[in-house]
């Protein structure tokens, strides 16, 4: 009977801290002017960016892998501009990998700028083959093994 009473004192506790909170935040709107709109005979032109304008528009490789929906990827050296800069390209939906033709996988960031394409795709096949090794080593052991003796 006292652990209920002290669970249910709680509870109570923490609704009256909720309300005390939720008032506060009433005073505060009931308070506060919203600005009035000013009313103007001119639109305002809205222009609706291409992804592959917002990829070509982050400078840096945190911005571009940032972009939502991992849309981009950075490359730290273009093929085909005669200077070999670096930027931010939309990550092609249709391929499975960045066409390298134009960025090398070992130049090529997508999700963070530390680890370059190329080691991930190494790394996932190794985990992968690690996976099905043990995968097939455990159905071995469990179906053949034990099944025979």
């Amino acid at each position: 009977m006292e652990l209920s009473g002290n669970f249910f004192g709680v509870v109570l506790l923490c609704q009256l801290m909720l309300l005390a909170q939720l008032a506060q935040c009433q005073q505060v709107t009931e308070g506060s002017t919203a600005p009035t709109p000013t009313t103007m005979n001119s639109t305002i032109p809205t222009t609706t960016m291409t992804p592959d304008q917002i990829c070509q528009a982050q400078t840096t490789c945190e911005d571009c892998v940032k972009v939502s929906g991992a849309k981009c990827y950075f490359c730290n050296s273009i093929k085909g501009n005669s200077n070999s800069t670096t930027g931010c390209r939309l990550y092609p939906a249709a391929q499975v990998f960045p066409n390298s033709e134009q960025c090398a996988l070992s130049d090529a960031r997508w999700g963070v700028c530390w680890v370059n394409f190329e080691a991930v795709i190494i790394s996932m096949s190794v985990i992968g083959g690690i996976l099905i090794l043990a995968t097939g080593c455990t159905l071995y052991r469990c179906c053949c093994r034990n099944s025979g003796g």
